[in-house]
């Protein structure tokens, strides 16, 4: 059984930095272990991680899994390298099946009303999300962007795809590099046209809410709800 360095007495402490001295300089993480909550404020890369699940877990070196991995990361170690050190585990071949293990259907991994508020704002870019598909928030540039919606015939392929046509660097499971942009995917000429049933729906919405705004003619609401909602064509 390993013994925490923090359960230790003060002349078995003493022994132990004596024969530990890399860790003299982390003492506070030996002394006083890091909370999930301190561990994921000072590295928000640990959104996720296993290491969370148990903060107060153990490694062979008698301090815990999160003490190793802040000493490796504040020693400028990747998060990755530092994550598969801390849990002491081999690195897994990264393949789609792989990323995909464990993520749920998007409307699985939400509250029924945020699922909900999704679907509406997907659905106003007429976009329908498939409901097998899973949602990666950290790709959509607004909620409910169709392009951050992913099914795993698609793969970390239409991941990387998305980034580079963006110019938007990650690293991890996938990899691009930061760059400028090809076009902006925001800008009408680019963006989904908005159907016409959901202008009309827009705009009995927008009446029934503020009906002031029922004084306006139809081709003045109309340009409400394209300037809210997107291009008509």
């Amino acid at each position: 059984m390993i013994t925490p360095v923090n359960t230790k007495t003060e002349s078995e402490i003493a022994e132990w930095f004596e024969t530990h001295e890399e860790w003299r300089k982390y003492a506070d993480l030996c002394l006083l272990p890091p909370t999930a909550n301190e561990a994921l404020e000072e590295f928000p890369e640990l959104e996720g991680s296993e290491l969370l699940r148990d903060e107060y877990a153990m490694t062979s070196y008698g301090v815990t899994r999160l003490s190793l991995y802040l000493k490796m990361r504040r020693e400028k170690q990747s998060h990755r390298f530092s994550e598969m050190v801390s849990t002491q585990r081999p690195p897994r071949l990264m393949t789609d099946s792989v990323f995909f293990s464990g993520m749920k259907p998007w409307r699985d991994e939400m509250t029924p009303s945020h699922a909900d508020f999704i679907y509406k704002q997907a659905r106003s870019r007429g976009f329908e999300p498939p409901g097998d598909a899973v949602y990666q928030s950290a790709l959509a540039r607004f909620p409910g962007d169709p392009e951050a919606f992913l099914t795993r015939t698609m793969g970390r392929g239409y991941i990387k795809d998305v980034c580079a046509r963006r110019g938007w660097g990650c690293e991890g499971a996938v990899n691009a590099t930061t760059r400028e942009p090809e076009k902006d995917h925001l800008a009408d000429e680019n963006c989904v046209p908005l159907a016409e049933d959901l202008v009309q729906k827009n705009i009995s919405r927008m009446v029934k809410n503020n009906p002031t705004l029922g004084k306006l003619s139809k081709s003045e609401l109309r340009h409400k709800v394209l300037a809210k909602h997107g291009p008509s064509k």
